[in-house]
This record gives structure tokens, sequence and C-alpha cells, in this order.
């Protein structure tokens, strides 16, 4: 079981900023989007997710092609966490993250017991229960984030997709995310797809990874064949160099 997107291509006004993207992902896995500001990653992910239709191609997860389903049906599959959270309602945590439930709840209902017990326990998971009871506009940028996260899982998606996740945290968030969306991916079987600027974290994190530049697709494959000094070069234009510490690979900015 995997999702499978063959032969994208998406435009803005008449201008082509997505052509020829084509990779799978089986579950458990995690790609990563790498790729310079105006890449493509964001308009990307959401193309997998449904949020944008696509001129040529097809977005298949286990067999289902993504791009013919009605959005609750879409949304019953599919998570997509924005890198903007910044219009997040002014709800407890808890609340906030109980709308993930959305999919599974008729017209004009409300959030059932199940349906809090379920967001409780992806709180716990998170590390989060204790903080379920605050207000999501007094928590900290990381702790936010990860509410989003957890909103998300509370629909239980067969794929994920996070936009730029770490950006704008501290250190101690970004290992904290990381590696949170890694053991969700390898506990929970789910497929997630994630943009990053940073390759070390691609390294790190990634099994596979998709390198994007002005819309195109410049590799795709494992992070550590394809991240190295010289696409580096190619796609940012810095020199580098690669090295191993303890076993990993690890890229060094040379300056200058």
């Amino acid at each position: 079981m995997a999702l499978k997107v063959t032969g994208i291509k998406f435009s803005y006004d008449g201008e082509f900023t997505l052509e020829n993207i084509s990779f799978t992902v089986g579950r458990g896995e995690i790609l990563v989007l790498l790729g310079p500001n105006g890449s493509g990653k964001t308009t990307l992910l959401k193309i997998v997710t449904g949020l944008l239709k696509p001129l040529k191609g097809t977005i298949e997860l286990d067999g289902f092609n993504l791009s013919s389903m009605n959005i609750r049906d879409r949304s019953r599959l599919v998570s997509y966490v924005p890198q903007d959270g910044s219009f997040i309602p002014p709800y407890t945590v808890i609340n906030y993250v109980v709308t993930g439930r959305t999919p599974f709840m008729g017209m004009f209902s409300t959030p059932t017991r199940r349906d809090y017990e379920i967001a409780w326990n992806v709180l716990k998971r998170l590390g989060m229960e204790k903080l379920g009871t605050r207000p999501i506009t007094r928590i900290s940028g990381g702790e936010r984030r990860l509410a989003m996260i957890a909103r998300a899982l509370v629909q239980r998606p067969k794929l994920l997709a996070l936009d730029e996740p770490t950006s704008h945290l501290d250190y101690r968030n970004q290992v904290k995310i990381l590696n949170t969306v890694r053991e969700l991916a390898q506990k929970e079987n789910v497929i997630v797809i994630l943009s990053l600027h940073d390759p070390n974290q691609a390294l790190a994190y990634g099994d596979k990874v998709f390198v994007l530049s002005n819309g195109k697709p410049i590799a795709y494959g494992s992070p550590s064949k394809v991240i190295d000094a010289d696409l580096i070069r190619k796609v940012y234009g810095v020199e580098v160099e690669v090295v191993e510490v303890h076993g990993r690979r690890i890229i060094v900015n040379l300056g200058g």
C-alpha cells in the first residue's frame, strides 16, 4: 500500500509552476520535499492533499484516485498541516484538536464523547494532555504546532502532509516535532510527506527525498544517496562539504 504520484503538472495563470512530478511513498515512510523558497513545495503539498487540482497527472492512495474523491471522503484519508497557524481559533487546546473529527460528524452534529476520547488520547501520545484545557493562544509556538499536528491525527489519516513543520521554532522544538512525526510514521504506519529547508534534517529523518527547483524535479531517492555537495551547490548555490559523524552524513557550510 502506498501513495503514488504520477506525471503531475500544474500552473498559476498559465505559467508552469510544477512539471513532471512523480514519486511513491510507502506506508510508514517519510518523504521530505527539499528545495529553496519558491521551488513549489507548498504547491505540491496542496495538490497531493486535494486543495489544488493539477492540470495533468494522478494521485493514488492505496489504489484510490484522490483527485476524483469528494472533500468529505478525502478528508477521512488525508490530513494537511499548513505552515501558517495564525488563523487558529481561540479555543482551548482540546476543543481545537477535536475539530479534526469533523469529517466523521453529521452536518449539524457536535463532537461525541468518543470524539473527545480520541482527541485526549492523541494529546496524551504527544505529551500534551496537561495543556488540553488551556487556551491555544496561551501556549508556545512549538506547542501550538504540535496541537495542529494533533488535530490532523484525530482524523486517523492514511496520509499526513506537513508544510515546514519546524519553521520559526527553536532547535529543541524542531527536534521534538520531527521525532514525533517519525514515531507516528513508524508506529501508526502512516504515510508522511513534509517540506523542509534544512538538508541535515532531510538526512536525519527522511526515508526518501524529492528535491525541487523552479517547479522541476532535480533528484529523488534515498537521502544518503541523493544529498551531496554537488546537489547543494546546484540547488542552493552554496559551497558545502559532506562529512560523517558517528556513521551519519552531515552537511557542513564552508562559508565564503
